[in-house]
């Protein structure tokens, strides 16, 4: 609330804004809002470096690096299948920047094709009709915690090809469960997942660790 700044301590825990928010000159008015409100706020917390970096380069803005967690007692729920099921993960909303798209295109490369599930908010049309336009065989879902953490237990893996993360909590928490992750080769995600994944810079790249 604005009319809180400047009245009583405020701290700011500040999460990202995708680059289409602050980069696009259609969106610069928010970009201005933002770094307006959080300059007035006497502490400012971010989960990530790449977070931290934004602000810097908004508005000259310094804060200090917070890292989220993992929820441990809901993703502490039993072990999962000994065979894995033959299929692969995308957890995350359904935006441009974070790469579903990309994910299909290399997907069509495989033979026999690999089943995909995707869980999360958003637009499916588009996604739909490139799925069936590339003869992927994708289940679009909204998994409870319950059943995401299940999904991650019995997947062959999670593939999180985003452009940009806030932070990255998909990948963080298949790293907690034991399953295998194949991430987009970024500064932020090298950052948080060390040795921790697989890296990746193109379809072919993708395809190739997917059948790993």
């Amino acid at each position: 609330r604005d009319d809180l700044c400047g009245e009583i301590p405020t701290i700011a825990y500040v999460w990202g804004w995708p680059p289409t928010r602050w980069l696009d000159p259609g969106q610069d008015g928010f970009a201005k809002r933002q770094v307006r409100r959080v300059s007035q706020c006497d502490m400012l917390l971010v989960p990530s470096w790449g977070t931290w970096e934004q602000l810097l380069m908004l508005g000259g803005i310094q804060a200090q690096i917070l890292p989220a967690g993992v929820d441990a007692a809901v993703l502490d729920a039993g072990p999962g299948l000994i065979n894995k099921k033959r299929q692969v993960l995308f957890l995350s909303r359904l935006d441009s920047h974070k790469g579903l798209g990309d994910l299909l295109q290399a997907m069509a490369l495989l033979e026999p094709r690999v089943p995909l599930v995707v869980s999360g908010p958003g637009d499916r049309g588009p996604y739909i009709e490139l799925a069936q336009r590339l003869g992927v065989p994708v289940t679009f879902c909204e998994y409870d915690d319950r059943e995401k953490v299940q999904a991650l237990r019995d997947s062959m893996g999670l593939v999180h090809p985003s452009g940009h993360e806030g932070f990255g909590l998909p990948p963080l928490e298949a790293l907690f469960v034991g399953t295998p992750i194949i991430v987009r080769n970024t500064p932020h995600m090298i950052h948080l997942l060390r040795q921790g994944a697989c890296y990746f810079d193109g379809p072919q790249d993708l395809a190739q660790l997917i059948t790993m």
